[in-house]
């Protein structure tokens, strides 16, 4: 087969290739619209190359399986468009579709070469992508027919129900006997709940004529799980990570206190003037907006309110704790304040009139990476009692080595706040700013906002590209394009 093939398309089989593809995050990508077999084959060297190259080759049976399900319903999607023009049926109406898809799976079981040859002329394809973004890995197949709202919502019905079920002969009597919707996702949900994998890794999306079946896994399964349990253990083992400050601990109780006067906490802040700088230096960055300069803590608190000085309290005290030394933590911290000032623009245009939102915005952004931060502002004492935790526990040192490089900071950072007592509100936006889907509904928006905010940083120094962005956020913003996006940026960067 490979010599019918492009030299282009010779590339994505080189090893070498692959590999420095996958080092700078380059996604791979292949649209056809004649899918033979043995462009199936070729699709599938492709991911195998894929899979070695990122050292997940024991993963490659099961995420074969996805492939071939997925290109199998990107398949029955386009042929299925093509029936409804050659009956003169309407697929957005619900009643031609009903029509319709009582005589198209005979049809298309008997005539499945005769719709893979025509799908060209009708201007029908499939794209197969692979990426990597940060420690997760993605899989997607899309294919250029819009996907109708009553087939979303049948297709999404079925799955929900078939899963709430414990009893596999009752899930399969969930799928509907004209169209088989929700088989494939079913089959791969549970493939992947073995692996710890949840199902809302698993979306559907539909935007513009464009419908993409994405699913998000582990950049190393093999590791993933193991990683994920030991997070907390290490977490708890870290007894030299210092304390909140005792006079931040000491106002952070007071205005935790609903009985307390505000008279009280402006006094206690008062009788600490390093903290008092800090704060009013804090309340400037975090209220930008607002044409008055405060000049004392009376001010500061009368413009960001009792839990805006609240949060600024913790920020500072994490601050003097994880006090940036090295050129590393200097630039993680300034990534940290650039993250808090997007997501402060973002909360002020998307919720203007929620001083919740508002309040929680900068700090949240200005703390999501403390996971990492915590690591590079460790003591070498810090570190070494790391290393004997994991020899003791038979750790693998390539395991303590990503940890400390950043992997999975966003599960520590989130339980070392926790350790500190911070609000849910800034754990969540830490533990949920690479997995927004994943946060809880209470938290969603700020987490939301945090993970734009990353993201729009992210995408000017060039580390992400638009399609590698999680599209439900996006289109929770009202962003549908590249266009949108880029038109924000700029509208923030001139705010």
């Amino acid at each position: 087969m490979e010599q019918y093939l492009t030299e282009q398309e010779l590339q994505l089989l080189n090893p070498q290739i692959v590999q420095n593809m996958i080092q700078k995050e380059i996604p791979i990508s292949v649209t056809v619209s004649h899918l033979t077999q043995e462009m199936k084959h070729y699709l599938k060297k492709i991911l195998s190359t894929f899979l070695y190259q990122m050292k997940q080759e024991s993963m490659i049976e099961y995420i074969d399986y996805c492939l071939t399900e997925l290109i199998d319903n990107s398949q029955k999607a386009n042929a299925k468009r093509i029936y409804f023009q050659e009956q003169n049926l309407d697929i957005f109406n619900e009643q031609d579709y009903a029509q319709g898809m009582e005589t198209f799976k005979i049809d298309f079981i008997s005539n499945q070469e005769r719709y893979q040859s025509c799908q060209e002329e009708k201007g029908l394809s499939m794209t197969m992508t692979l990426f990597v973004k940060d420690e997760s890995f993605f899989l997607e197949v899309a294919n250029n027919s819009k996907l109708t709202v009553f087939e979303y919502k049948r297709i999404h019905d079925r799955i929900m129900r078939a899963l709430e079920s414990q009893d596999p002969a009752q899930i399969f009597s969930y799928i509907n006997e004209q169209e088989g919707a929700g088989l494939g996702f079913i089959s791969i949900t549970l493939m992947l709940r073995k692996f710890g994998i949840p199902e809302e890794n698993i979306q559907i999306v539909s935007q513009e004529n464009i419908t993409t079946i994405r699913i998000k896994l582990p950049k190393n399964m093999d590791e993933f799980q193991y990683i994920s349990a030991i997070s907390k253990e290490i977490a708890e083992s870290l007894q030299n990570i210092p304390q909140l400050p005792e006079n931040i601990s000491r106002i952070s109780r007071l205005l935790e206190d609903p009985t307390s006067e505000i008279g009280e906490i402006i006094a206690l802040i008062q009788q600490d003037v390093t903290l008092s700088a800090d704060l009013i230096k804090l309340v400037h960055s975090a209220s930008y907006r607002m044409k008055k300069t405060p000049t004392n803590i009376e001010d500061s608190v009368k413009m960001v309110g009792l839990r805006g000085v609240r949060n600024l309290i913790y920020a500072i005290g994490t601050f003097q704790n994880l006090t940036p030394t090295t050129k590393t933590k200097k630039i993680m911290w300034s990534h940290a304040k650039d993250v808090g000032n997007y997501a402060l623009a973002l909360a002020y245009k998307f919720y203007g009139t929620n001083k919740k939102i508002i309040s929680d915005a900068y700090v949240c952004g200005l703390l999501h990476d403390i996971g990492k931060i915590l690591f590079e502002a460790a003591h070498p004492e810090t570190i070494h009692n790391l290393v004997n935790f994991c020899n003791t526990k038979h750790i693998p040192a390539r395991v303590y080595e990503k940890i400390i490089g950043g992997a999975n900071h966003a599960e520590i950072g989130s339980l070392i706040t926790q350790k500190w007592n911070f609000p849910e509100v800034i754990t969540a936006a830490i533990e949920f700013h690479h997995t927004p889907t994943s946060a809880p509904e209470s938290h969603r928006q700020i987490v939301e906002i945090v993970y734009l905010a990353n993201s729009i940083c992210h995408y000017q120094d060039q580390r992400i590209t638009f399609r590698c962005m999680e599209p439900t956020v996006l289109s929770n913003f009202g962003i549908t394009e590249e266009k949108q996006f880029q038109l924000l940026i700029k509208e923030l960067n001139n705010i």
